[in-house]
C-alpha cells in the first residue's frame, strides 16, 4: 500500500455548531463596537470576554465542548483550558483582515455567526522561511497545489462553522466582496492549572 503522511503538521479543527445564528446575530449587533486597528473596514467588540458573559453561554458551552473534543479526543490531551480573551466582530463591504497570529494563548479559534460566499475566505499560512517539504531558500513550483505542498490554504466559512488551531498559526480573512456584514466571535484559550508530568518542567497557571 503506498500513502504520503501529512508528518509534522499544524492541526486545524472544522465543524459546525447548530444553534439560532439570526438571534445571535441580532444579540450582537446590540453590543458596543470600536473600530479596529488591524481590521479595515472592521468592528470589534468593546467587550473582550463576551463568551463568559451569561447572556452568552449558550454559545460559548458549544464552543467549549468543540474546544474539548479537539484538544482531547483529536490531540490526545490532558490540560485544561480556560477562555481567556474572546471578542465580536463585524465585517462590512470591502472589509479585510490582514495576516496574523494570536499571542498569549494555546489554541485560538473563529465561530462564524453570519458569513456566506463572497464575505471573505479565512486562509491559514506560514511564513516562507517556514520549511516544508523543501527549504526556505529552494522554491519548488508545483504543478498543482495541494494540502502537502502549499504554504496557505483557504476555506470559505459558511454560519455555523467553526474552526480551532494552535494560536501561533497565522490567518487573515480576504475581502468581504458580498453586501452583507459578515460576523463572527474570535476567541483564545490558555491552560488551567497545572501541566506537564515530568517535575522538572512543571508549571502551574
Amino acid at each position: 500500500m503506498t500513502s504520503i503522511h501529512p508528518l509534522f503538521s499544524t492541526p486545524l479543527y472544522q465543524s459546525a455548531i447548530s444553534i439560532d445564528n439570526e438571534e445571535l446575530y441580532n444579540r450582537i449587533c446590540r453590543e458596543n463596537f470600536v473600530d479596529t486597528n488591524k481590521n479595515v473596514k472592521s468592528k470589534r467588540t468593546v467587550n473582550q470576554n463576551i463568551l463568559l458573559e451569561d447572556s452568552y453561554q449558550d454559545i460559548y458551552t458549544e464552543i467549549k465542548s468543540c474546544l474539548q473534543h479537539f484538544v482531547h479526543s483529536g490531540l490526545k490531551l490532558s490540560c485544561s483550558l480556560k477562555c481567556v480573551c474572546s471578542w465580536a466582530v463585524l465585517g462590512e463591504t470591502g472589509s479585510i483582515t490582514h495576516n496574523h497570529l494570536h499571542t498569549n494563548a494555546v489554541f485560538s479559534g473563529i465561530y462564524y455567526v453570519r458569513s456566506a460566499k463572497d464575505n471573505g475566505d479565512l486562509i491559514f499560512s506560514v511564513p516562507q522561511t517556514h520549511n516544508t517539504f523543501c527549504n526556505s531558500v529552494v522554491e519548488l513550483e508545483p504543478t498543482e497545489y495541494n494540502i502537502f505542498n502549499s504554504k496557505s490554504w483557504k476555506f470559505v466559512p459558511e454560519s455555523g462553522q467553526i474552526y480551532i488551531f494552535p494560536s501561533h498559526m497565522y490567518h487573515g480573512v480576504s475581502e468581504n466582496k458580498s453586501s452583507e456584514t459578515r460576523c463572527c466571535i474570535a476567541f483564545n484559550f490558555f491552560i488551567d492549572g497545572m501541566f506537564s508530568s515530568d517535575p522538572t518542567s512543571q508549571l502551574h497557571v
